[in-house]
């Protein structure tokens, strides 16, 4: 048997060391090992209670318990009888169980175990990735729909109820360690892997598949070095992203099973981040290095590079070199690994390894863990080890690798020439010419910039050549190989994951600016359209949504892009039946849309446990009555110690946030279009007709904010984490842990480097309130003007079940429903702009709101309208304004009564 064969013969052991009804098995007479030992026979697998890799996991997992608890009835959870499940970020309790039957579960498992064991596999590894992969969805089959929810909360420990059996199942799979003579012997090392550059290479577009693709290269690359370790130590070594359901990952299990399987949900969704964290079962740091990521990762970039340089250019080879010099050395990718260490007679493995750390924090946090753990040692019913300071050491490895990102890895290539047209970084290898320039260069009279990019080799195209489309590089474009590589990336991803699995026709700032009126319901409208569109496309013209505004109808825009000039008194007429259509309707052909950037607040510390809640909270609330009051006395007001479960149930979240929700809430719902949605991370390009819906809708499902019976409606009320589905329930990342978001709204022409660079700007914002968990908008006029207006998502004394926002939801329905004129806002910020607020009563701002309100009302109200509004407007204007300051007071009204004009002053 190969080493490999071995391995995973091991991790199906270590996997299989419990069943995953064990939960339900635990104090009901029934021996849970033997229960384990029945199910391995029935999968051939040969029964091992891999102590070893056990101790060091349920160490990692579990909480404290006093001395002979496992004999104690007062600290014992019978789960049937007392079912709960603790959220392990915001230590709230699932209270949906309803009669927890064991026979049920057990049949599923039985059940499930049976087919599985009529499958044939290869090899130990197949059967391993098939099993950790698919394992939960046996069981659910088997199980009746009102009980099938409950296997994504059945708890590892009924005593610690924060983490299910799964991930105890995965985390002990991934370990390698065994136990002799009382003493670990660990076989493992901590693994983080990052690549970058990451804000700068996304940030550097000026089409939005510039933006899209960035982020989709950079996410595919990270999948690139984890599919190596995969490969190597199995999908159960990677602790942080979570890889279940993941969808480069499910492709790639499916490929493996079928060969021919081409289509996979969610494949168009870069979702994976830029790193990722590992638990390997070596400590062999040479046989970790042959793993060669790095290579691994710069050859897959340069791949992808040579794919769409050779299906769009004729290169010599000189500009070859250039261009493969651009894209060998651009990366930044770092690694580091901490060997895990043996204990040995005189010293515990937890002890020697905080004597290697020791130096890198602060005397008092090694103190306070060194304190715990000794008293937990003297007193407790499972003595530590090295699991126990996960948490510990997983700070150790984040302070490695941000000393390794400060040594920068040294470059020597410099390029001196004409820039690229994105980065304005590195040379030109490929230049479109202007019409202009074509009819100079056939008579002779090359420009300066021309002469330049022959002497460096560029590659210089005719600004009628049709073998690379206009998609790729426009009139008066010069690309680098790493811009070019970007923009035309589709074209190599087509190649390797499929047509039905690439984004290739990514929509303009134009397409999502008209969003409202591309959807819109109405028959005629959307026939309209579609003629519209036809007739274009008949013209030899590749349809771009710029074509529904009149303004980009003329000489010189058909001219730069070689349009046939003679067709515009028709597409004119055409265009002009539209609009008007668009007038009957009462619609509004907006020019602006708006650029969301989400970011969740604090991630380090929550990946350290900074920020994590109460120890105390994670017991079994049976458990946390009868603890003795020494043991609540050292635990009381500690932080629950960091474990591979708790990274993995953030990822878990972050995940099922990402695939299951931000699609759903932006696309699904024709808003607009998800950019990259990696975990906390979000960015996506929407319509302002349904911004402010998306901008709630997203922080609210974050935290699990959320009311799902019908649609996805945000509930700040609602805050346990725990989304109830009729066959699932979904953890999200709980109320305590918060997100931030900057929104710039901006004209469909403006630079997309500006507007990317704003919504940086408007997200730094956010970030610079206190607390966080707030919203940036910046608003970026065609005329040069720029508005910002900051809040907080919510606060204390406002009820409205979405916060903030649902209170200017509800000032904007005034508006919108034209009870108040728009000009409400100028002539209030003209009339407040003269007093000095500060230095007067709060009746005299009262006052005057009511005062312009009363100016702006709707003259065909009757008396008792006028009055309700004034009352309910002044109502909601006064809450508003107790809770942010004046500027961003008037900035919020005056960019809701823009959005309301439809971004036209």
């Amino acid at each position: 048997m190969s080493m490999r064969e071995k391995l995973f013969e091991r991790k199906l052991k270590a996997f299989f060391h419990d069943s995953p009804d064990k939960p339900f098995i635990l104090l009901t007479g029934e021996n849970h090992e033997m229960r384990a030992h029945e199910i391995c026979e029935k999968l051939g697998i040969v029964y091992d209670d891999s102590k070893g890799s056990d101790i060091v996991a349920s160490s990692m997992e579990r909480c404290y318990l006093p001395k002979n608890a496992s004999r104690n009835k007062e600290l014992q959870v019978v789960f049937q009888n007392e079912p709960e499940f603790v959220h392990p970020l915001s230590g709230k309790k699932y209270s949906g169980f309803l009669n927890i039957r064991k026979d049920v579960f057990k049949k599923a498992v039985d059940d499930a175990t049976w087919e599985l064991s009529q499958k044939n596999f290869n090899n130990n590894f197949e059967k391993f990735v098939y099993i950790w992969r698919y394992l939960n969805e046996y069981l659910k089959k088997y199980t009746p729909i009102e009980y099938r929810k409950y296997w994504d909360i059945v708890p590892a420990d009924t005593r610690f109820p924060n983490h299910t059996i799964f991930e105890h199942l995965k985390v002990t799979s991934s370990m390698n360690a065994d136990l002799y003579n009382k003493i670990n012997l660990n076989n493992m090392t901590l693994f983080i892997f990052t690549i970058g550059p990451v804000q700068e290479y996304i940030a550097q577009a000026r089409k939005t598949q510039d933006l899209y693709w960035g982020s989709y290269i950079l996410s595919y690359l990270t999948w690139v070095a984890i599919e190596k370790v995969i490969e190597v130590y199995g999908p159960d070594s990677i602790i942080f992203p979570d890889l279940m359901e993941q969808p480069l990952c499910d492709f790639w299990i499916e490929k493996l099973f079928d060969d021919e399987k081409t289509d996979v949900e969610d494949l168009k969704t870069p979702s994976i981040p830029n790193r990722f964290f590992a638990i390997l079962p070596t400590k062999d740091i040479q046989e970790i290095r042959s793993l060669n990521l790095e290579k691994v990762v710069r050859d897959e970039f340069i791949k992808i590079g040579d794919y769409v340089i050779n299906s769009l250019l004729i290169c010599d080879d000189i500009q070859k070199e250039i261009f493969k010099n651009q894209l060998k050395d651009f990366l930044d990718v770092y690694w580091v690994a901490l060997p895990l260490e043996n204990g040995n007679a005189d010293k515990a493995d937890w002890k020697v390894q905080i004597d290697m750390i020791r130096n890198y924090f602060a005397d008092d946090e090694i103190e306070e863990i060194e304190k715990l753990l000794q008293f937990v040692e003297n007193n407790g019913e499972y003595k530590p080890n090295i699991g126990n300071i996960y948490g510990l050491l997983y700070s150790f490895m984040e302070k490695m690798i941000g000393a390794r990102k400060a040594i920068r890895n040294f470059s020597q290539y410099e390029e001196e020439g004409r820039k690229c047209s994105i980065c304005g970084e590195r040379n030109v290898i490929v230049y479109r010419c202007t019409n202009d320039e074509d009819r100079n260069i056939k008579k002779g009279r090359e420009s300066h910039k021309i002469k330049i990019l022959r002497k460096q080799n560029a590659i210089i195209k005719k600004s009628d050549d049709k073998g690379i489309p206009y998609k790729y590089i426009s009139q008066g474009e010069g690309l680098c190989g790493i811009c070019l590589a970007k923009r035309a990336s589709e074209l190599y991803f087509k190649s390797i994951i499929g047509d039905n699995n690439v984004e290739w026709n990514f929509p303009s700032t134009a397409e999502i600016a008209l969003l409202d009126i591309i959807n819109n319901p109405d028959d005629k409208l959307k026939s309209m359209i579609c003629d519209y569109i036809d007739m274009v496309r008949s013209c030899g013209i590749n349809f771009d949504y710029e074509l529904l505004y009149e303004e980009n109808l003329n000489e010189a825009y058909f001219e730069k892009y070689n349009f046939p000039s003679d067709k515009l008194p028709e597409l004119k007429k055409l265009l002009k039946c539209i609009d008007d259509r668009i007038n009957n309707l009462k619609l509004n052909k907006k020019k602006y849309y708006a650029i969301i950037k989400f970011d969740g607040d604090d991630m380090g510390k929550w990946l350290s446990g900074v920020k994590a809640p109460d120890m105390l909270n994670m017991y079994h609330s049976k458990i946390q009555n009868n603890l003795p009051d020494d043991f609540k006395q050292i635990i009381k007001n500690k932080r629950r110690l960091m474990t591979p479960d708790v990274h993995s149930s953030i990822s878990k979240a972050l995940k099922n946030y990402s695939i299951k929700y931000v699609r759903k809430i932006v696309e699904e719902s024709g808003a607009g279009k998800v950019i990259y949605s990696g975990g906390d991370d979000v960015l996506a390009i929407v319509n302002l007709n349904s911004l402010i819906d998306v901008m709630i809708r997203l922080r609210a499902a974050f935290s699990g904010h959320l009311n799902v019976e019908n649609g996805i409606k945000p509930d700040f009320t609602i805050d346990t984490g725990f989304i109830d589905y009729k066959d699932r329930i979904d953890i999200l990342m709980g109320y305590k842990v918060t997100a931030s978001m900057g929104v710039a709204i901006a004209h469909y022409k403006e630079d997309l480097r500006n507007v990317v660079e704003s919504v940086n700007q408007a997200e730094e914002c956010a970030k610079m309130v206190d607390g966080k968990n707030a919203f940036s908008i910046k608003l970026i006029l065609h005329s040069g003007e720029n508005y910002i207006a900051t809040a907080k998502w919510n606060y204390n004394d406002i009820s409205d079940k979405e916060g903030t926002i649902g209170i200017l939801k509800n000032i904007h329905s005034f508006f919108a429903n034209e009870k108040v004129s728009t000009s409400f806002v100028e002539k209030l910020k003209d009339s407040l702009d003269k007093l000095n607020l500060g230095d007067l009563p709060h009746g005299i701002f009262d006052s005057e709101v009511r005062r312009n309100i009363i100016r702006s009302l709707n003259k065909n109200l009757n008396s008792n309208e006028k009055e309700k509004i004034v009352n309910d407007l002044h109502s909601l204007l006064s809450l508003l304004y107790k809770e942010v300051d004046y500027d961003n007071f008037i900035g919020l009204l005056f960019i809701l009564t823009f959005i309301n004009r439809g971004g036209e002053k």
